[in-house]
């Protein structure tokens, strides 16, 4: 609407220009001229702020959501909600998808429409305090409770239950994604319903004491890597920090987040 009222200014300007007071004097600075860019300025502005944009939270773009202040993560959960296949039917499920405070949802909530509010033809009225179901601890799920979603059977969620034992539990949601054969996409759909509530307690590996035999039980390292390390240690001394195991050849350093949770000085 902004861009068909500049438009249109624009044709009234070439049809109805404004004599010039002076030969040579600027065209902003005639009275006529001062008159007509007020009158732009003042249109536009009035435009702008009396149209209200409503948008479908199932097409809702990357720029859309940031306009009505939605974090980048908000955005991302909702893109990957909507890309798996389900769709956004009222804000109490936008706010449990995308995870936005409840005030921001009073604020925007206006500004959407959901499908149950089209079919009514009215906008259901927000309450606030809306109750939101807790995500349960993945750390408890049985593989029973992960079979239930979709794209996960018997072989991955046996997997993903072995692969958490060995860890002793899972310590941070990403280590979902390092379970053999199991699809981002999939670890996405998972992480929607389960997170890392409860942390478990171990004992951390001393770097500088352990031998080859303990650090190979740790899921991220084999017995070769383990090996290297001893060597390493038995070359440079005592490690002074965690971050040197990334010069180790063959150490998986795009783990070193991960290793860094089970080891320390």
């Amino acid at each position: 609407m902004l861009l068909l009222i500049i438009l249109l200014q624009g044709v009234r300007y070439l049809l109805l220009q404004p004599p010039k007071e002076q030969g040579n004097q600027p065209f902003q600075s005639t009275t006529a001229a001062r008159h007509w860019l007020d009158s732009l300025k003042s249109e536009a502005t009035s435009a702008t702020n009396s149209y209200t944009y409503i948008y479908n939270p199932n097409r809702l773009s990357d720029y859309q959501g940031y306009m009505l202040g939605m974090t980048p993560d908000q955005i991302d959960r909702l893109i990957l909600y909507r890309a798996q296949g389900n769709s956004i039917n009222s804000p109490e499920e936008f706010l449990r998808v995308t995870g936005v405070s409840d005030s921001l949802l009073i604020g925007i909530s206006p500004r959407l429409r959901f499908a149950k509010a089209d079919r009514r033809r009215t906008s259901p009225p927000l309450k606030t305090g809306i109750k939101v179901l807790p995500l349960a601890d993945i750390n408890r799920a049985t593989g029973s409770d992960l079979r239930r979603i979709k794209g996960i059977g018997p072989v991955l969620s046996e997997r993903i239950v072995k692969f958490r034992n060995r860890l002793q539990g899972f310590q941070v949601n990403e280590q979902l994604y390092d379970v053999y054969g199991l699809d981002r996409s999939v670890a996405d759909r998972v992480l929607q319903q389960y997170t890392v509530l409860q942390k478990p307690s171990f004992n951390r590996i001393n770097i500088n004491q352990a031998t080859a035999r303990e650090l190979a039980e740790l899921i991220y390292l084999n017995w070769d890597i383990a090996r290297q390390i001893i060597q390493y240690r038995e070359l440079h001394g005592p490690f002074e920090n965690l971050e040197e195991l990334t010069k180790i050849e063959d150490f998986p350093s795009d783990k070193i987040d991960r290793i860094k949770l089970y080891l320390s000085l």
